[in-house]
């Protein structure tokens, strides 16, 4: 089953994909409008073929805005998997608090025992307490799609009309 920044990498991926064909002419990725134009024997002139690529590349760059941080998704999985067996140069930041957190986490006799036994999830809000800046970089990766509870608490409710 793919994560969702698993599926976000793969949708980039995918629009790279369908801009390099349209370069050279090739809608074989949009099937539809392939058949339309094959069974026509149309040419696509260029200006709609830029127009084409524009739309495409759209997608790509909101994911990039919006998750500015997909590269490192990797670096965040096989933390939260198993953070001992990591160094910290394999963190997906430089952040000097969250690295000395992991390192006493790292030290931490007890975390690596309560690891072992625990699911990784009651480990995460176990270690929390202790490491709150390390749980929140976890955090990142449980929860891609934070909730829009903050940005809604700041309207006010709508008043009942009479």
């Amino acid at each position: 089953m793919l994560h969702s920044h698993e599926k976000l990498t793969a949708f980039k991926m995918k629009l790279e994909l369908w801009h390099s064909k349209l370069d050279r002419k090739n809608f074989a990725s949009f099937p539809l409008l392939n058949l339309f134009i094959d069974v026509n024997e149309l040419q696509v002139d260029d200006d709609i073929v830029e127009l084409m690529k524009q739309y495409v590349s759209i997608p790509g760059r909101e994911i990039s805005f919006y998750f500015s941080d997909l590269h490192n998704f990797d670096k965040y999985s096989r933390f939260i998997r198993n953070p001992f067996v990591l160094s910290v140069s394999d963190l997906p930041t430089e952040d000097n608090l969250i690295q000395e957190q992991f390192i006493d986490l790292v030290d931490n006799g007890g975390a690596i025992f309560f690891f072992r036994k625990m699911y990784c999830s009651d480990f995460g809000i176990e270690m929390a307490r202790s490491y709150p800046d390390v749980a929140k970089m976890a955090l990142k990766v449980l929860m891609p799609f934070p909730s829009t509870y903050e940005c809604e608490m700041r309207f006010p409710p709508s008043l009942p009309s009479k």
